[in-house]
């Protein structure tokens, strides 16, 4: 397993049983929630309560998302092994019985089609819903397998390894929330604009602006407005406050102003006004340029 750490350099290793005894498994308040969500409520998984996630499904965002939550959760590519094929049994074997708590660790089989973040969703909620998974400390240990040639009579079954999960859920449940808040916005397009050569500079202790952004001279400070509800409207007022700060701000020094936001958040009336006073508009199919190495700056 070329660059990938089985267990820690502190071990502490405890025995374990899949099988829930008592039954149902004794989990604490918070832990039995985290069971729940991930079972039916992650975004992009087959639950009829799932919802889609555009920085989970698109595979535009897989870099940046799954290295949000990576670190967010406490861990490093070092942490994880993809696989092609199924998992060996001597490495299944290593996780079987007895587990490190002091570290998390995941194996994964990946589906082509599927993102990192969705396949890691998907992995755990099936060893979940197959109840092939148990709790240890604050640890998730779970499975993802299936049985090969069950139904085939004149053949053995044979059980097939695609997803070892050693995790600690309440982390992972905190980084998924924390996908949804601006913040996070803010790193994906900071990110963005790196890959295609900008300096970018958070902004603080001001009340206008998110972001500078520099390259080959040339200056730009961004707004974020990101608005979830499509029925929402950037009204007359809201724009006309934006362009009294922007002049108060943006003329202290040679940047233009950017917005970022939903476009449909946005009348053509409204657009019209921004365009007029010099503001650029840039949406998410902006990001998505800016992610394939496209400067959608260079020409404006």
């Amino acid at each position: 397993m070329f660059n990938f750490d089985i267990c820690c350099n502190n071990s502490n290793i405890i025995e374990y049983n899949i099988m829930h005894e008592p039954k149902p498994l004794a989990l604490s308040n918070e832990m039995t929630e985290c069971i729940e969500r991930l079972l039916w409520y992650v975004p992009n998984i087959n639950s009829k309560q799932s919802s889609k996630h555009e920085l989970i499904e698109n595979h535009l965002y897989d870099e940046f998302t799954f290295n949000f939550i990576l670190e967010k959760i406490g861990m490093s590519t070092c942490d994880i092994h993809w696989v092609d094929s199924e998992i060996d049994y001597t490495t299944v074997a290593y996780f079987e019985r007895k587990i490190c708590v002091n570290c998390q660790k995941l194996i994964l089989q990946k589906n082509k089609s599927d993102s990192k973040t969705t396949t890691l969703l998907r992995h755990i909620r099936n060893s979940i819903a197959h109840g092939r998974f148990t709790v240890c400390n604050d640890i998730l240990i779970g499975f993802d397998m299936y049985e090969k040639n069950k139904n085939k009579k004149e053949i053995p079954t044979e059980e097939v390894f695609t997803g070892i999960i050693k995790i600690r859920p309440n982390s992972l449940l905190e980084a998924l929330r924390l996908l949804d808040h601006g913040i996070t916005r803010e790193k994906l397009i900071s990110h963005a604009f790196t890959k295609v050569g900008y300096t970018v500079t958070a902004i603080h202790n001001i009340k206008f602006g998110d972001l500078n952004i520099c390259k080959y001279g040339r200056n730009y400070t961004i707004e974020i407005k990101m608005v979830k509800s499509k029925n929402r409207f950037l009204t007359e007022p809201m724009i006309e406050l934006l362009i009294e700060e922007r002049q108060r701000y943006i003329n202290k020094n040679s940047s233009k102003l950017i917005l970022m936001i939903d476009d449909s958040c946005l009348t053509i009336k409204a657009k019209k006004i921004l365009q007029d006073s010099n503001i650029l508009i840039l949406d998410m199919k902006s990001i998505e340029q800016l992610l394939t190495g496209i400067d959608v700056l260079e020409k404006i």
